[in-house]
């Protein structure tokens, strides 16, 4: 590979912005984000120092995201009334809607049942602590995406939470996103 063509690909893989509605997270060794969506990356031996900023984008369609402590992920609609046993079931049928859940501290964990997709009569909050989105004892915001239901969910367990299997199920859900409130 020829000098140019490693430093290209260095920067390249330097930053990484995945689009999270008006704002932009970043994921890189010397990433900082800012409150503006704005991404900042130090300057390397490699790549001279970039920036990024993405305002009023769309998700990308079949786009993946992870919990970022701290990032606000627009949601089509805010639960009402949540507590630690609410569930998507409210919203079945209405695939690739995301539903924000507050989920209040000091939360009791239940079982779930599914390890991402959840059927949708899972708690909505423990799902967000099976996938390592929120804790019980701080609580927090919890974005979750209605889908359709499946054939099949597994079993598992992940940060001290059951997930239980089933099968055939009409709805689900899955978490996209959580963090403080």
């Amino acid at each position: 590979m020829s000098p140019g063509a490693a430093r290209r690909r260095k920067a390249a893989t330097l930053l990484l912005v995945v689009v999270l509605g008006a704002g932009a997270t970043a994921c890189s060794d010397t990433g900082k984000i800012t409150s503006t969506g704005s991404v900042s990356v130090a300057p390397t031996t490699a790549a001279p120092a970039t920036t990024t900023t993405t305002t009023g984008a769309a998700p990308t369609a079949g786009a993946s995201t992870t919990s970022v402590p701290g990032a606000v992920v627009p949601a089509d609609d805010e639960a009402s009334y949540v507590s630690w046993t609410s569930s998507a079931m409210e919203f079945r049928g209405e695939d690739g809607r995301r539903i924000a859940y507050a989920c209040p501290p000091d939360g009791k964990v239940s079982e779930i049942t599914g390890v991402g997709p959840f059927t949708d009569d899972s708690s909505v909050c423990s799902a967000g602590v099976f996938e390592g989105a929120i804790t019980a004892k701080a609580g927090g915001r919890v974005v979750i995406e209605i889908a359709a239901g499946r054939d099949g969910y597994a079993a598992g367990t992940a940060h001290g939470v059951t997930a239980t299997d089933f099968g055939v199920w009409a709805g689900s859900f899955t978490v996209v996103v959580g963090g403080p409130q």
